[in-house]
């Protein structure tokens, strides 16, 4: 990941979650240029709940304030054959960046199960949560959910 071209808003929701960024190590391999890969540590910190055909993200203060301040969220990609989610946004120059969250294989399936590559049927609440992970009452913004088959940010 080359942060040399990373604007204002990228630098304050990198500032949020750099200290689990697993793609600045040295022993990363990959060729990701707009995607920040979450170690499994960093992803085991947000909260993902399936309810009534929504899907709850709980993030903790500032990578929610991050998304929902300084940059726009523009949607939640799961891509097929893959183990993790992406929360995909455009930063303030217009540039379609992403942040790559490990889910458990079972889990992305469950969720993929009644969704069809490209649709946009399922709607994604991103919640702020606490230390405890309980999401704060009105804390919240709504993206939508796509599945892919390869990311077109990278």
């Amino acid at each position: 990941m080359n942060t040399d071209n990373f604007d204002e808003s990228d630098l304050i929701l990198w500032k949020s979650i750099f200290h689990e960024t697993a793609n600045i190590l040295k022993k990363f391999k990959g060729r990701l240029t707009n995607t920040i890969v979450l170690t499994p540590y960093g992803s085991s910190t947000i909260a993902l709940d399936i309810k009534d055909r929504h899907i709850l993200i709980g993030l903790q203060g500032d990578l929610y304030r991050a998304l929902e301040e300084n940059v726009i969220t523009k949607e939640i990609v799961f891509v097929h054959g893959s183990t993790g989610l992406y929360i995909v946004y455009n930063n303030r120059s217009g540039t379609t960046r992403s942040i790559r969250i490990f889910v458990r294989k079972k889990r992305v399936k469950a969720i993929l199960k009644g969704l069809s590559i490209g649709s946009l049927e399922l709607d994604c609440h991103m919640v702020l949560i606490n230390a405890h992970g309980h999401p704060l009452p009105r804390q919240q913004f709504t993206v939508p959910i796509r599945a892919l088959k390869e990311r077109y940010w990278d």
